[in-house]
């Protein structure tokens, strides 16, 4: 059996390489094909046409429940996913030498200034209010006035409720003690 899963593997990687046009396998599916072959389950991508329509469903139903051999797929997705691995693999920086990097080629005057010329060409009725000065703090731009909003905002939309009033007083007769020394007077005054 074990020969027969490594052999539908090694056709299936032809298969896909000559689809592809490509020298490797894709990561993700060479893991989701892993996955098959320790849940004993056969490689198989070349699926007759008759298969594949069969199992296209309409855009408006949901697709059929997973069973047993999905749920692999499923369990190995997850954990591409978890551990950074496959499609959620992080690129080198290396690999992307065109894109700037982060944080070292931002100016914040510049990228104010630029921003302040775009708005007077466009005839905007109040960029002689803006102020083009950007505070800074710990080399990153601070906008506080719009934090002010934004804090407004959020504690206007997540507000905390009121503590809850004291229990009301419940209705009862009013008495009241008085106590004093022997013959002072207290019988008199009750009265």
């Amino acid at each position: 059996r074990i020969l027969e899963l490594v052999t539908g593997m090694a056709f299936a990687t032809v298969e896909q390489k000559q689809i592809t046009d490509n020298t490797e396998v894709n990561p993700t599916l060479w893991r989701e094909w892993a996955a098959m072959f320790v849940g004993n389950q056969e490689v198989d991508i070349s699926e007759s046409i008759e298969a594949s329509v069969a199992t296209v469903q309409p855009l408006s139903a949901l697709p059929p429940k997973a069973e047993g051999d999905t749920a692999v797929l499923d369990k190995a997705a997850f954990e591409d996913y978890v551990n950074s691995a496959g499609q959620w693999q992080r690129k080198a920086a290396e690999e992307f030498p065109d894109l700037p990097t982060p944080g070292l080629d931002f100016d914040a005057a510049i990228e104010a200034a630029n921003h302040m010329q775009t708005f007077r060409e466009a005839n905007l009725s109040f960029v002689d209010q803006l102020n083009e000065g950007v505070d800074m703090v710990d080399g990153r731009p601070v906008n506080y006035r719009l934090g002010m909003i934004v804090a407004a905002l959020l504690s206007r939309e997540f507000a905390e409720e009121p503590p809850p009033g004291p229990p009301p007083m419940p209705e009862v007769p009013l008495r009241l003690v008085m106590s004093g020394k022997p013959f002072s007077g207290k019988k008199t005054l009750a009265a």
